[in-house]
């Protein structure tokens, strides 16, 4: 029904307010959403340290034949890589790594504190360099959703990273949590525990107070001059880029989409928007959706390689 969040909603609305007052964990960051044997895919878990010292467990995901190229892959928040494996397996189908990461405090990665893509884009320049030191075949795309397509786009002029795709990325903190709270607010099945918490992050001040109180706890600044999505695409340059946005996106809205695509000064950039999508879900849009990742894929890098085989699943 329209309006009415789905239970990821909710999660991410929790993960909002939990990062804005600097919480450690979220109920769902292990949680599998996923397995590997779904999708007929082989994974290792491999592991490497942030330039921060935060271990990051991520899937390696290596080609059934003679690798194309590398795509590195970021959830969003409140999951884990194992979200991701769906994506994994479209790329893995048309001959690329995968390599799908736990960010920073969420699947069996370390860290205590989220933020919003800003500080788990050290965990994507940290993968692409396990990915270069163990021979991983180029080009090395990085691919995200919602708060990891953020940390994409914070990480895109890595050195090494050859194109970024950005689906659904957060214009801002703020705009995610009023936008997510506002989503499960009107949830009438909201326990009234939950619905005081939403409502009492959202007074006068406490973001401002949770600010500090995180700068303080963890060192990193939250500001929007810092940490927004806005900043990092005004860096993006000479770089291939897909934004995609859903129309029915209550989160990361269309134009908001639109406006970080027009901000970013690469020549090389496309926009999709898909019809009756929310950010949790795809529905009918779910083959127009591979079709534009594969596309991406095949015509940046591998001009013959269009082929888009499906799963049974």
């Amino acid at each position: 029904m329209k309006g009415q969040p789905r239970p990821e909603a909710i999660s991410r609305a929790i993960a909002a307010t939990f990062l804005s007052v600097g919480c450690t964990s979220h109920p769902l960051r292990q949680k599998e959403f996923a397995t590997p044997a779904q999708f007929r895919l082989v994974s290792d878990r491999v592991s490497f340290r942030t330039s921060d010292a935060v271990t990051i467990v991520a899937r390696w995901i290596p080609a059934a034949q003679p690798p194309r190229g590398t795509v590195i892959l970021a959830h969003g928040i409140g999951t884990n890589s194992s979200a991701m494996l769906r994506r994994a397996a479209w790329v893995h189908d048309i001959g690329y790594n995968a390599l799908a990461v736990d960010l920073r405090a969420h699947g069996r990665s370390g860290g205590r504190f989220p933020s919003l893509g800003y500080q788990e884009a050290d965990d994507l320049r940290a993968a692409v360099a396990w990915a270069q030191q163990h021979g991983a075949a180029e080009p090395i795309i990085l691919f995200g959703f919602s708060y990891g397509a953020v940390a994409t786009l914070h990480a895109a002029m890595t050195a090494g990273v050859s194109g970024v795709i950005a689906d659904a990325p957060i214009a801002g903190h703020r705009e995610m949590m009023d936008r997510t709270i506002d989503q499960a607010l009107r949830d009438p099945t909201l326990g009234w525990g939950t619905r005081l918490w939403l409502r009492f992050v959202r007074l006068p001040g406490v973001t401002q107070m949770s600010k500090l109180a995180y700068h303080l706890i963890t060192g990193v600044k939250t500001s929007p001059d810092v940490v927004d999505a806005r900043v990092a695409v005004r860096q993006i340059q000479n770089l291939p880029i897909l934004f995609i946005a859903r129309a029915q996106d209550e989160i990361a809205v269309p134009s908001d989409v639109r406006a970080l695509y027009d901000a970013t000064p690469s020549r090389d950039k496309t926009l999709v928007v898909f019809d009756n999508c929310t950010h949790e879900t795809l529905g009918q849009s779910t083959d127009q959706y591979r079709e534009a990742v594969v596309r991406f894929l095949s015509t940046q890098w591998h001009q013959n390689g269009n082929s888009t085989p499906k799963h049974d699943d």
